[in-house]
């Protein structure tokens, strides 16, 4: 994955500088599953 091309590029390199390469792209792709599992839901809801 490219995490240039999604949505929130900015808090991938917000995340990788305040807590380095593997650490911030693990906060990321666990706030990209919560972001994703709450637009799931609140899609569900309508």
């Amino acid at each position: 994955m490219n995490y240039k091309e999604t949505d929130f590029s900015f808090l991938y390199d917000d995340l990788t500088e305040e807590y380095g390469n593997e650490q911030g792209k693990q906060l990321y792709i666990l706030m990209c599953e919560k972001y994703t599992n709450l637009s799931d839901r609140e899609a569900n809801r309508i």
